[in-house]
């Protein structure tokens, strides 16, 4: 009977260290696929983040390009009437609206995304070809040409080197380059600059600006 007792314990014991284990494994393998789970989940989210800012620095570097491009043209096309104006002949006054056109677009996309320390040059960059471009129009009605020859080294100097300031802290905001100077001293040089030019009328006759007319508010 003792016998029977001892063989019938050992035999349940048996049974619960194989159901245990069995219990135990089946655990082990759901905490497994809860874990595996719970990775690709992360790792999901990861690759969704990333895709968000793959493409958040892509639109940015489209716009950037665009910023670039439409200020250059809007530039050069400033340049090329001063130089008609020099000359005698029309400015083309049609190709300069529509550059001015795509300019605004693409600089009110831009205002959106700059950083704050950009944005500031950026600003001061609009002012400088908004200014040029009221001056522009205003020796198209009342041609002066001391006023066309000192818009045309405004052009040449402190428009195209703002053009080239631009480019500059577009591409350090990229990542893609570093900046040799403060770009907050050139700002500050070429708001003294449009300043001067532009305080006395822009040089041109009958054309006062007061010096802060930028690109969005015309």
């Amino acid at each position: 009977m003792g016998a029977d007792l001892v063989g019938l314990a050992v035999a349940g014991v048996g049974v619960v260290g194989t159901l245990g284990a069995s219990v135990a494994a089946q655990w082990a393998v759901l905490r497994g696929k809860r874990l595996d789970a719970e990775i690709h989940r992360e790792q999901h989210a990861e690759q969704r983040d990333e895709a968000v800012r793959q493409q958040e620095r892509e639109r940015k570097q489209a716009v950037y390009s665009e910023f670039n491009s439409a200020a250059r043209n809007y530039r050069m096309q400033l340049h090329h009437c001063v130089m008609a104006l020099e000359r005698g002949g029309p400015a083309e006054v049609d190709q300069l609206e529509n550059d001015r056109r795509v300019y605004r677009e693409v600089y009110a996309q831009a205002q959106m995304i700059l950083p704050d320390d950009v944005l500031v040059v950026a600003s001061e960059i609009d002012l400088s070809l908004g200014n040029s471009y009221r001056a522009v129009l205003c020796l198209v009605e009342y041609a002066d040409p001391d006023a066309v020859a000192r818009l045309h080294r405004w052009l040449d100097g402190p428009v195209s080197e703002a053009v080239w300031l631009l480019r500059q802290v577009l591409r350090e905001d990229l990542g893609v380059t570093t900046s040799l100077t403060d770009p907050s001293v050139r700002t500050a040089a070429l708001a003294s600059a449009r300043i001067a030019q532009f305080e006395a009328g822009a040089g041109a006759l009958n054309c006062r600006l007061g010096g802060d007319v930028g690109a969005q508010s015309m």
